[in-house]
């Protein structure tokens, strides 16, 4: 789920960088296009998220509260 978010953020941004607006993209678009980069490029996609979530733990970690 990690990897299919950070790849719908990377499409968002492409988007945007292209001088397009994301109301221009429907979801599904966004959705699609993200899952061809996952397919694509899956084992950085995964690393970025297995990264980011370990982010996550130790900051909740450090904060106090319950890692998941």
């Amino acid at each position: 789920m990690e990897a299919l978010r950070l790849a719908r953020e990377h499409v968002k941004k492409e988007i945007r960088r292209k001088g397009f607006s994301l109301y221009e993209v429907s979801a599904k678009e966004i959705t699609k296009s993200a899952e061809a980069l996952l397919a694509a490029r899956p084992q950085v996609m995964i690393e970025q998220a297995s990264d980011r979530l370990g982010e996550i733990r130790l900051r909740k970690q450090r904060d106090g509260t319950a890692a998941r």
